[in-house]
């Protein structure tokens, strides 16, 4: 009978921490980015903001030789 009890106080603590530790979803407002990269290549990390993130991705496959290169340029204040 104490075993059962045990158990009974084990699963009654598993299922209250993972009550406890669920986390509503909460909805990331969407950030549009104002950086015109086309218009603004040569001084493009000036006009950055701590939002942006610029990916720039290189296929450097040939035949039998693959390779991606992927560069990720952010701006920190």
């Amino acid at each position: 009978m104490r075993k059962v009890s045990k158990l009974n106080l084990r699963l009654i603590i598993l299922v209250t921490v993972l009550l406890l530790n669920c986390k509503s979803e909460k909805k990331a407002d969407n950030y549009i980015s104002e950086l015109k990269l086309a218009e603004n290549i040569s001084d493009f990390t000036s006009r950055m903001t701590e939002k942006d993130t610029v990916r720039i991705t290189a296929n450097m496959t040939m035949e039998y030789w693959v390779r991606i290169d992927e560069l990720i340029l952010t701006q920190k204040k």
